[in-house]
């Protein structure tokens, strides 16, 4: 059984490929263009919908079977084609050293998808390290109905503190505590009932305090 380590990985401006076809193509290639990846599809037979993002611009389009210079500058790789692409995808990948993923056939990657909730900042991934795909969507499924709106703009006003927060000159140790604090506080509850002043109220007085000079005892 391969034991995963979770890592969450920064694609914005750097490239990666899909190659196959399939409905997974295009599924794969939004995936990433929606974290801001750099796009190369390389298919002998492309969808409709890979053709209308490589026309638009988004993806770039290599209208053939796939050949091991197709990685050529790659950061990840996804492979999602018959027995022989996923193969010679697979020799090329471990070649060029570019971490693979073979769609359904977890024994030749070297990542793996998970089931993934997005709200804003906040990102939930969950896997079954491919036991049971479709457990890990249900659960995303349920958590989707817990985790509202309101975490995404906790998220957005936690990043505004963040830089005062760490300049404070307090220790790690305290600074923590603050954010535990906010974490546990009313401020989401605020916002579910879209009371975003009250909310923006409980950070700005945990900011002053931790900014306020330290009291010793005489």
């Amino acid at each position: 059984m391969s034991r995963y380590y979770p890592v969450f990985v920064d694609l914005e401006g750097r490239l990666a490929v899909v190659a196959g076809e399939g409905p997974e193509i295009a599924a794969r290639a939004r995936a990433l263009l929606e974290v801001g990846a750099r796009v190369r599809v390389v298919s002998p037979r492309p969808s409709v919908e890979v053709r209308r993002l490589a026309d638009a611009g988004r993806v770039e389009l290599r209208d053939r079977p796939f050949e091991p210079g197709d990685l050529d500058g790659a950061a990840i790789a996804i492979a999602a084609g018959d027995a022989p692409t996923n193969e010679a995808v697979r020799a090329a990948a471990r070649a060029a050293r570019v971490p693979l993923n073979v769609v359904d056939r977890p024994e030749l990657c070297d990542w793996i998808h998970g089931a993934v909730l997005r709200r804003g900042r906040l990102v939930v991934a969950i896997s079954t390290s491919g036991a049971a795909p479709a457990l890990a969507v249900r659960l995303r499924d349920q958590l989707a109905e817990e985790l509202g709106a309101e975490y995404a703009t906790f998220l957005e006003i936690a990043a505004e503190h963040r830089a005062p927060i760490a300049a404070s000159g307090r220790s790690f140790a305290e600074r923590r505590r603050v954010w535990y604090r906010l974490a546990d506080s009313g401020v989401l509850a605020a916002l579910r009932d879209g009371d975003e002043a009250r909310a923006r109220a409980i950070f700005a007085a945990e900011l002053a305090a931790l900014e306020a000079p330290a009291t010793g005892t005489a």
